[in-house]
């Protein structure tokens, strides 16, 4: 059973988990994205990176971890 979270924790706890990998030193934020209806989860997320580049393809990588853990564990609750 999952359990609901808004969606400003979401993106506090993905952020901090990613920077705390030490792959994702260019992850400037996350932001939630839902509700939405595709897959098996409720939420995804946008990133914003320092500089004009996209994140890396490492910190890429360790988000899609993250955020494939923490979709089964969280659902969006209304804000």
């Amino acid at each position: 059973m999952t359990k609901e979270i808004r969606a400003r924790e979401q993106a506090e706890m993905v952020l901090k988990e990613a920077h705390a990998t030490g792959k994702c030193a260019d992850l400037h934020g996350v932001v939630v994205l839902g509700p939405v209806t595709q897959g098996r989860s409720n939420w995804h997320i946008g990133t914003s990176s320092n500089g004009p580049n996209l994140v890396s393809a490492p910190c890429r990588m360790v988000l899609n971890l993250i955020v494939g853990r923490l979709q089964a564990k969280y659902d969006l609750a209304g804000e």
